[in-house]
């Protein structure tokens, strides 16, 4: 039976409803199971009754449905203020991440302190085999060497107590190149009176600084990441004041020296079939025609033997795309930026999602959403003895 057809609801100002039933279709029904009396006011309560528990009954359920919806609302902003809380406050580093993961935290009297273990028989000094060795003899003194109570003199010994340190001497100096002349000592014409030696071969030509100096500029910029500014500053210690222009500008003569370099690594790169790739920004304060501000984008891609850096002022999938123009096919490992997955569009080249990556979704779940933190340590978990057996295959040396 249809008990809304049945029923009609109509509100006043009170909160009292007033019931108004429609009973025709509910007498066939009391006929049937052979009720006599139609309006009895038995019946009219009882029909009264039903409707109105029908009806409170939908409310009750609408209104269960409803709780239901704003308690998953509440669950769902109640896990994106914790990931907002985390985001403008937590600690912007993932190592010891583990500790913070409920299910996954360690013991602090368990935690393996660093250095020198106790109980554990240490490697004791280096020895530097390859440093050339300077002997340096301590002697004493005329009245040292006497006796203090007779006065007569130690008789000095074959042997010597040794002992060594490590010494650094740094020390500049000018070379002064003189070219030697030579006059001519015959009559002959057509040749020059006086001859000149060659000067030695410079790295720059009519530079100040020679190429060990270059060589140390190199390796301090290149090899130990050290602001040029900073080498400056311990050079002027030493009494050398390089201007910061003269090493600018020789840098920039030293360039195309490298490009046969450049490019040897880059065809090397490019004949592998495993890549790594990222990208992050970088501030380079020039103006670009139709650029607004100085952002720009650094690019990295490596392989099992080659490194090579992009700079360009678009962090699209072009760039990629253009370092990759020429590959057949291969496994390039990458986050899950989208200018990434572009390129299976256009070449043969399977992505590999990182599982850092993959891992930190994982902590974020366990994180902000308490029911599924036994699921998401599981998986933690999971990834953990994945880069355990990684590790040993590192170990074993099978880098790919």
């Amino acid at each position: 039976m249809d008990t809304n057809a049945a029923l009609q609801y109509s509100s006043h100002n009170d909160t009292t409803p007033i019931w108004t039933a429609n009973i025709a279709p509910i007498e066939n029904e009391y006929y049937k199971v052979g009720v006599q009396c139609k309006r009895c006011s038995l019946q009219i309560a009882y029909l009264k009754e039903r409707a109105e528990s029908a009806y409170w009954q939908s409310m009750h359920k609408r209104a269960t449905e409803r709780e239901q919806k704003l308690k998953v609302e509440i669950e769902e902003l109640t896990a994106k203020l914790r990931l907002r809380e985390r985001q403008l406050f937590a600690a912007k580093t993932e190592k010891n991440t583990n500790s913070n993961v409920i299910g996954l935290s360690k013991s602090d009297d368990n935690k393996k302190k660093r250095g020198q273990q106790t109980g554990k028989p240490g490697h004791g000094r280096r020895i530097h085999r390859d440093i050339p060795v300077l002997e340096d003899f301590c002697e004493l003194s005329d009245k040292e060497r006497c006796c203090p109570q007779c006065g007569l003199v130690y008789q000095e010994m074959d042997s010597t107590e040794d002992s060594e340190e490590i010494v650094v001497d740094v020390s500049a100096h000018i070379r002064r190149i003189k070219r030697k002349k030579y006059i001519r000592g015959c009559q002959c014409k057509n040749v020059p009176v006086i001859i000149t030696a060659p000067p030695p071969p410079k790295l720059i030509p009519r530079g100040i600084l020679g190429i060990s100096v270059w060589v140390m500029i190199l390796l301090d910029k290149y090899l130990s990441y050290r602001p040029t500014h900073r080498l400056l500053e311990q050079l002027r210690l030493h009494g050398i004041d390089i201007p910061q222009g003269t090493l600018t500008g020789g840098l920039k003569k030293l360039a195309p020296l490298f490009e046969p370099v450049l490019e040897g690594i880059r065809q090397k790169h490019l004949t592998e079939k495993r890549w790594h790739a990222d990208e992050t920004r970088w501030l380079v304060f020039q103006a670009v025609e139709n650029k607004v501000g100085y952002r720009w984008y650094m690019w990295v891609f490596i392989s099992k033997s080659t490194v090579i850096y992009k700079l360009d002022e678009s962090r699209s999938s072009k760039v990629p795309h253009q370092h990759f123009a020429t590959i057949d096919e291969g496994i390039l490992l990458v986050d899950r930026y989208s200018a990434y997955k572009k390129l299976i569009r256009f070449m043969n080249i399977l992505l590999a999602f990182c599982w850092a990556h993959v891992r930190r979704d994982f902590i974020s779940v366990a994180k902000d959403w308490p029911k599924l933190e036994g699921w998401a340590v599981q998986w933690i978990q999971s990834i953990g003895t994945l880069y355990y057996l990684n590790g040993l295959r590192l170990t074993n040396g099978r880098f790919f």
